[in-house]
């Protein structure tokens, strides 16, 4: 049986899945309040962390994490279906 899909916006917050999220942060949000992202495959479940300044400096710190999603491409499989969560960095 399939799992059931949440309704438009029934996603975690921190989660941009380019649906109808109402999380329009940018990068710029994101290294201001110190976060980690994080990009997960849907096709082929490969993870990679990715460094919020060096994205910002490459794509401006006003590109929305939507927009950021729309042009990942996986670089184990290749597939462009990937899902960023952002994440706080681990106190030690």
């Amino acid at each position: 049986m399939r799992a059931k899909l949440p309704e438009r916006g029934g996603y975690p917050p921190g989660r941009v899945d380019g649906s109808a999220g109402p999380d329009r942060r940018v990068l710029g949000d994101i290294l201001m309040d110190g976060l980690h992202i994080w990009a997960t495959c849907r096709h082929c479940r490969h993870r990679a962390s990715l460094s919020p300044l060096g994205l910002a400096k490459r794509l401006g710190y006003d590109r929305s994490l939507a927009a950021l999603r729309r042009h990942l491409r996986c670089s184990k499989c290749g597939e462009r279906k990937v899902e960023l969560r952002m994440i706080e960095p681990e106190r030690r």
